[in-house]
């Protein structure tokens, strides 16, 4: 059986190795990662009726996610949160203080709700995906108005216990692995990273002077599976670290009960 045919399992103990690595040429890598994926979400449907899915926001993920769009599933068994969500972007739009970015590029982050919608759009006859959830979803108006409340923050929290478990613990997480080492909006050094109990963290700001509420890494801990998406000669550093267990970098101190790495060949050749 080729790779894609050995999908992380829905359920069950850790596995021994801390990360099992598939290599992919560049040209097929979102095709394959979105295989690895699709087979995961149908044995989480057929084991647990339902699968949570969590995805990033970067280039690799935008790919992978409108390759997986073909992917015949049992999309109204498919709730999809994005792993993080880009505060300022929400406020400017939502107030009329900044201008908009427009339609993204494919080459930089989207803010959080695109990813979970755009690229995984619905086919024609509307047998699609219908069970996307932003972060901010259900949030009231003030979580416009800085500063945002310890309380606003946990009432994701508690949208996605209801969606999962509580604690939560989500199905599958796609993680994107930057060259810092970073993933979601974990960055080294960033207040996000000492968060240990609440599901949702503000960020400080980004290299952009941009704030994000992402995911926390007990979020990620919980997950019954984290595949990560390793694209491009630049993350091949980080990879090395990876696969090795490196706990000073923020994706190193992530241990999921299962983790899959999907790297393209630049990534893998020179890590």
């Amino acid at each position: 059986m080729s790779a894609a045919e050995h999908p992380p399992e829905a359920d069950g103990p850790a596995n021994e190795d801390l990360h099992r690595l598939i290599i992919e040429p560049v040209e097929v890598f979102a095709e394959r990662a979105a295989t690895i994926m699709a087979a995961t979400i149908a044995q989480t449907i057929q084991v647990r009726g339902r699968c949570v899915l969590a995805v990033g926001t970067g280039d690799a993920s935008y790919r992978v996610l409108t390759a997986l769009a073909c992917q015949e599933l049992a999309w109204d068994a498919v709730h999809v949160v994005p792993t993080e969500q880009l505060l300022d972007r929400r406020r400017s739009s939502a107030d009329g203080s900044g201008d908009d970015p427009g339609p993204r590029s494919g080459d930089e982050d989207a803010d959080g709700s695109e990813i979970a919608g755009a690229q995984i759009s619905a086919p024609a006859d509307d047998s699609g995906p219908s069970r996307l959830h932003a972060l901010f979803a259900d949030l009231p108006v003030s979580w416009l108005d800085l500063p945002i409340t310890t309380e606003e923050i946990a009432s994701f929290g508690r949208t996605l216990a209801v969606l999962t478990d509580d604690p939560p613990s989500i199905d599958l997480a796609v993680l994107e692995l930057g060259p810092d080492g970073h993933t979601a909006k974990l960055l080294p050094d960033d207040p996000a990273m000492r968060e240990v109990l609440a599901s949702a963290a503000l960020t400080g700001d980004d290299s952009a002077g941009r704030r994000w509420v992402t995911l926390t890494r007990p979020v990620f801990d919980r997950a019954r599976a984290v595949l990560w998406l390793v694209a491009g000669a630049d993350r091949a550093p980080a990879l090395g670290r990876l696969l090795v267990g490196d706990l000073t970098m923020p994706a190193g101190l992530i241990r999921p009960r299962q983790s899959v790495v999907v790297a393209d060949s630049d990534a893998a050749r020179q890590a």
